[in-house]
């Protein structure tokens, strides 16, 4: 199932390879044929798509990756559905590690990241989150998670007091 190397999805973007495979689809990079440059695909299984929930969620997904548009997240190009019942999300293709194998990376050299490289990474998207209340919820809870934990590494390393 899905699209090979040389398909073209619904006119517009030829696949060039397969970024990654799920449950529920296929992310693909492919050429915007119409404007010649390189982009991510996010496909879901036609019989996922036609879950009214799935479709929903993804409908959600895309407006949401919309609506911050401006900051780190990528830039959403499109969404639609194909001619066999998949739906999928066209989007800015970004190269690189992605987010979680950052912070694997950082974790298995016993780091973990700073709160304030944390705020600069989410108070962007903090910014753009039309719930005023809770983007603040989401930033103080980050902040008092970090200052939490700098408090806890702090009593670990701290010598035993002798009784």
């Amino acid at each position: 199932m899905g699209y090979a190397i040389g398909d073209i999805i619904d006119g517009r973007y030829e696949v060039t390879a397969v970024i990654g495979k799920g449950t529920h689809g296929i992310v693909y990079r492919a050429t915007d044929v119409a404007l010649g440059s390189q982009v991510a695909v996010k496909c879901l299984h036609p019989e996922v798509a036609a879950e009214p929930g799935l479709k929903t969620r993804m409908m959600r997904e895309a407006r949401a990756l919309g609506a911050l548009s401006g900051t780190a997240a990528v830039q959403v190009l499109g969404v639609s559905r194909t001619h066999d019942g998949g739906m999928y999300i066209a989007m800015e293709l970004v190269v690189g590690r992605d987010f979680s194998a950052y912070l694997r990376e950082i974790e298995s050299h016993g780091g973990r990241l700073s709160v304030p490289k944390l705020m600069d990474l989410l108070g962007p998207i903090a910014d753009k989150t039309p719930n005023r209340g809770l983007a603040a919820h989401l930033l103080t809870a980050v902040k008092e998670a970090g200052e939490l934990l700098d408090e806890i590494d702090q009593l670990i390393a701290a010598p035993a007091e002798a009784a």
